[in-house]
């Protein structure tokens, strides 16, 4: 999730943490406790990984809550936002800090960063 960093920087976006929550029927995220806590949904029922462009999108979805608690359009305009300059990011080639930073698998160099952020098919609520 590192990915988002600059995006949380640059719209003074803070948490503590952003945690795993277990697999529900009911929602993908959480933003828990006064905003201090993210809890992200990030297996399926099967118990495989979520998709990136899904975790990403849950994930903006998630902090445009510490802005604007309900769904109005304020709410709807941020999380469009968010989700628009951690794909501008990525198009950049940016895909986080740190040791994954640079997209390449350490061993042969293969570009492996692929699964950008998809806006389209995600739920209307989290």
């Amino acid at each position: 999730m590192a990915q988002v960093k600059p995006v949380m920087k640059a719209h003074q976006l803070q948490v503590n943490s952003i945690d795993e929550y277990q697999y529900n029927k009911v929602f993908w995220g959480r933003n828990w406790n006064s905003n201090k806590v993210i809890k992200i949904v990030l297996r399926d029922a099967t118990g495989n990984f979520r998709q990136v462009s899904s975790l990403l999108g849950t994930l903006c979805h998630e902090l445009a809550h510490i802005k604007h608690m309900n769904h109005g359009p304020a709410f709807q305009a941020l999380w469009a936002q968010l989700c628009r300059e951690v794909k501008e990011l990525q198009n950049k080639g940016y895909y986080g800090d740190g040791y994954w930073s640079s997209g390449e698998r350490l061993g042969d160099s293969v570009r492996v960063g692929g699964q950008g952020l998809d806006e389209t098919g995600l739920p209307e609520y989290m």
